[in-house]
């Protein structure tokens, strides 16, 4: 889990990871455990931003690298991790993360 090169271009932007949807509605709530979408990827999201979700990351076990704008860090638990809108982030995490990833539009998204 060392740190990586990052691309600055090509950055996506996205409903929840992977999904590219656009249909939410103000007020819209998801909840999920952190291995739930990221052992699909492999346990690396990579770098992507919400137009209008703000996410809280509440991290309780296992150990994750957090891209937060130009910045990376470690995130230990217990952590929580909150997320703007539009920021650019990606995390990658151990095979034993556990915890949940809450997010809220802010918003009506753009149409």
């Amino acid at each position: 889990m060392s740190a990586r090169p990052r691309r600055k271009t090509g950055i996506p932007t996205y409903a929840l990871y992977g999904e590219t949807g656009d249909d939410f509605h103000a007020g819209w709530l998801h909840c999920e455990s952190i291995p739930a979408r990221s052992a699909l990827f492999e346990w690396e999201i990579g770098a992507h931003r919400h137009r209008s979700f703000f996410q809280i990351l509440n991290i309780t076990r296992g150990r994750a690298i957090c891209l937060l704008g130009d910045a990376e860090e470690a995130a230990d638990p217990p952590a929580m991790v909150t997320v703007p809108p539009g920021i650019v982030h990606g995390f990658r995490f151990s095979s034993d993360i556990d915890g949940h990833v809450i997010t809220l539009q802010t918003g009506q998204a753009e149409r």
